[in-house]
């Protein structure tokens, strides 16, 4: 329990601080009209679309493990998702919301700050990854 306590608190943070970073440039920079043309048009971090893609597998590996954890005698520890994981199908569509939100939130943050893009990715990969590897343990040590 204080292991996703951590995670959710580390997952917080790396939002947080990401947002953080996000803020609009000073006045006197949005004035400057070198700022409103654009020679190259601004591309994607090449690293987020590998991000993206881990992102969705740990997503499936948190899916499996919560699984494999109730089938063995667990529960859900998140108050939220509860009354979700009785039905596979709503809890996939729960997955699936908050993977989209989160690239989606990612995406919108690369425009303004690619590297607070990048670090938000990476905070949530570990964040789940984390998950699904204590929901793995948990699981493993239970007796159905």
């Amino acid at each position: 329990m204080t292991t996703l306590r951590s995670v959710v608190d580390v997952t917080c943070l790396t939002l947080c601080a990401s947002l953080a970073l996000t803020h609009p440039a000073a006045a006197e920079d949005r004035l400057d009209p070198a700022r409103f043309v654009s020679v190259v048009p601004e591309t994607r971090p090449a690293s987020l679309i590998p991000l993206y893609v881990s992102f969705a597998g740990v997503q499936a590996l948190d899916f499996h493990s919560t699984y494999s954890g109730i089938e063995r005698g667990g529960r859900e520890a998140n108050p939220l998702l509860g009354p979700v994981v009785g039905s596979p199908a709503a809890f996939v569509a729960v997955k699936a919301g908050a993977t989209a939100g989160t690239i989606y939130l990612a995406e919108k943050i690369w425009k303004r700050n690619r590297k607070a893009a990048i670090i938000t990715m990476i905070g949530a990969n570990v964040a789940y990854g984390m998950i699904a590897s204590h929901n793995y343990l948990v699981a493993r040590r239970s007796v159905k």
